[in-house]
């Protein structure tokens, strides 16, 4: 590419991204919406929304030709932090009761609502 139609696909992608943002806008209100429900109860809960901008360049073609694209998405994570077994470490007397905390219990809870409301769908590779 030439030094010009990279300034030109800067200042495409520069007017084209006010478009881009108030076509989605409804969508970005909702996911907004969403995240702020579901971390408003949650300790140290960081309400994040993500807005992907991506300008792809075809240079098969001539002049080049490019899709400039924007999206916007909830990032849903868990964690847990596990423990290899120490081969010199004795076993201990098993427990009658799992130990799972308060806010595990919550977030299973959880889980299984959304499960039965269709809402979750769980898969396995």
């Amino acid at each position: 590419m030439t030094s010009e139609q990279i300034d030109q696909l800067g200042q495409s992608v520069s007017n084209e991204l006010p478009t881009l943002i108030g076509d989605l806008a409804p969508r970005i209100r909702e996911a907004a919406a969403a995240v702020l429900e579901e971390t408003q109860e949650k300790e140290n809960a960081k309400p994040t929304l993500n807005i992907t901008i991506g300008v792809s360049v075809n240079l098969a073609t001539n002049p080049p030709a490019y899709i400039i694209k924007a999206g916007v998405s909830v990032k849903h994570t868990v964690s847990t932090e596990l423990v290899l077994d120490d081969p010199n470490q004795p076993e201990l007397p098993e427990m009658e009761k799992s130990v799972v905390s308060k806010r595990g219990k919550k977030a299973l809870h959880e889980l299984q609502q959304m499960a039965k409301a269709g809402k979750l769908k769980i898969t396995t590779k």
